[in-house]
């Protein structure tokens, strides 16, 4: 048997199925060939801010649509962001990690998933967790890791001296990062705050991903 993938579940900046196939034994899958992903582009050197924002509203449109489907990921990183279009438009790939909610009122996961750099605090200490949070928390670690070069933390619990420092403890997360390293933040305000935001905060507080979508760094156009 063979299909094409229906149209309506298409979206420009997530990975596009463009056929399957199955016997007894496998299935295959056919998807779009990429340029690159974003984290060879990030070991290389990290990106500007100016050449991160429009990367990023793009990664933030792709997220914010598959929760509107009540898909999480649970796997966002650097190497599941490909590049297409002489790297200005990334696609999100590899949702075998991703859980579907039944309803729209479900949001509680329990099981360990994600990738040590990128996974939200509750993960990291194997604790109950908003799969949609835990979705935009590891969507800014990107972020910071785009412009920065380096993880914010090695992992979001009390085995990093850097989170343990900073988590909770600080009122801007990302200079207070660089400043371990006695290094001076070089990068605006407004996405020093978006980041702390979502990765410097405990609780009720941090943000989500509608809070990032009307964030003033992500509305700026200038």
């Amino acid at each position: 048997p063979h299909s094409q993938a229906e149209p309506a579940h298409r979206h420009d900046y997530i990975i596009e199925i463009i056929g399957y196939k199955h016997n007894d034994m496998y299935s295959f899958i056919a998807m779009e060939m990429a340029d690159t992903d974003l984290y060879r582009i990030i070991s290389n050197q990290p990106m500007t801010e100016e050449e991160t924002r429009p990367l990023f509203k793009q990664m933030l449109d792709a997220v914010s649509f598959i929760h509107s489907k009540l898909v999480v990921h649970r796997d966002i990183k650097l190497e599941n962001w490909t590049l297409f279009k002489n790297k200005t438009i990334p696609k999100l790939i590899d949702f075998g990690l991703a859980h579907v909610f039944k309803t729209p009122d479900e949001k509680i996961l329990h099981a360990f998933a994600g990738a040590r750099s990128y996974c939200c605090p509750q993960i990291a200490k194997r604790h109950p967790y908003n799969g949609y949070k835990c979705d935009a928390w590891s969507l800014v670690v990107c972020l910071f890791t785009m412009v920065s070069g380096f993880f914010p933390y090695k992992i979001a619990c009390n085995d990093d001296w850097r989170f343990e420092d900073i988590y909770g403890k600080t009122r801007n997360a990302p200079k207070s990062i660089y400043s371990l390293y006695n290094r001076v933040w070089p990068y605006s305000d407004e996405l020093a705050n978006l980041i702390h935001m979502t990765i410097g905060v405990q609780g009720n507080i941090m943000n989500n991903i509608d809070d990032i979508k009307k964030d003033i760094w992500c509305t700026n156009h200038t």
